[in-house]
């Protein structure tokens, strides 16, 4: 991709002339926030070659040990499905994106039995940009006590069977 040239001088020149410096998208607007790496070319053009995403279907892991499957590896807007929780966690949070590897995915979806057996986790929230809740995601999760919906785009249409199947009773769904 091709940056325009801000009028910023950087001290850098080529050939007589000056170069303009580039400026950042806003990291929050979307989720693109793919770091780059730029070049300057003869003429004082600034490139952008995001990183490059995972390949479709690879697992990656973030530092919390989190698992997510990359579900699209478009660079302008990646995506990936939570995979599975670190079976120690008590507690899951998941952000309407993940940074893993300098590059930040929408965490659209929470894949079939994600969390199925999980025995220590209590409480867990989705991210706002889930759309999709897999079959059997939450079942036999004996300990969970509250479960956070943040986005608005969810339906029950979109949630998986026997989802809740062995959990306790008196859960709690916000």
């Amino acid at each position: 991709n091709r940056a325009s040239t801000g009028s910023g001088n950087t001290g850098a020149s080529d050939a007589g002339s000056e170069h303009g410096t580039g400026t950042e998208p806003d990291p929050g607007s979307r989720c693109t926030g793919t770091d780059a790496d730029t070049t300057v070319d003869s003429y004082g053009d600034i490139y952008i070659k995001p990183k490059e995403t995972g390949k479709e279907g690879k697992l990656i892991t973030d530092s919390k040990g989190n698992r997510y499957k990359v579900t699209s590896s478009n660079v302008k807007n990646p995506t990936v499905t939570f995979y599975s929780a670190k079976m120690t966690a008590k507690k899951v949070t998941m952000s309407r994106s993940v940074r893993i590897d300098g590059v930040r995915y929408c965490i659209t979806a929470v894949r079939s039995r994600a969390f199925e057996g999980h025995k220590k986790v209590t409480c867990i929230r989705l991210g706002s940009k889930v759309n999709n809740i897999g079959d059997r995601a939450f079942r036999n999760c004996k300990k969970l006590e509250k479960l956070y919906i943040q986005s608005s785009k969810l339906k029950p249409e979109d949630i998986g069977e026997r989802v809740f199947e062995n959990v306790p009773k008196d859960l709690k769904i916000y």
